[in-house]
């Protein structure tokens, strides 16, 4: 798998986000080049990307190929890789893991909690694509 996110946001015990932003650079919560999902197992991270779209792949060799896009609503990535677990879930969000109490504390860009008055509309969107891996 690989997903283009720049930054990982650090969290609390609780595992919650605490509104600091940490680069993924040369740490284990770096995805911007492929591996696999053993080598990245026991994430249960919110990964972060500032602007821009979205985008994540992933390969399953002689099987299929799946490309992810977003638009640029969706600035966090949870990536969940539960070690020793059959599966894996990779899932794009337009506003933070407890986006309610960060934005409270003042962490208003990093929460990106979207607010839609009365009477008005917002609109994203993702697309996969997804191809035989021969």
């Amino acid at each position: 798998m690989q997903v283009d996110a720049p930054y990982v946001m650090d969290s609390d015990a609780n595992n919650l986000p605490t509104g600091r932003l940490v680069p993924v650079e040369g740490t284990r919560y770096d995805l911007l080049s492929m591996h696999t999902v053993r080598e990245v197992a026991g994430l249960d991270s919110v990964l972060y990307r500032e602007e821009g779209s979205f985008g994540c792949r992933m390969t399953s060799p002689g099987v299929a190929r799946i490309a992810l896009e977003t638009s640029g609503e969706f600035r966090h990535f949870v990536v969940y890789t539960p070690v020793g677990a059959p599966y894996f879930c990779l899932e794009p969000q337009t506003s933070s893991t407890d986006c309610h109490n960060l934005y409270a504390l003042g962490h208003r860009k990093v929460s990106n909690l979207l607010i839609v008055n009365p009477q008005s509309n917002l609109s994203g969107w993702i697309e996969m694509e997804i191809q035989p891996d021969t």
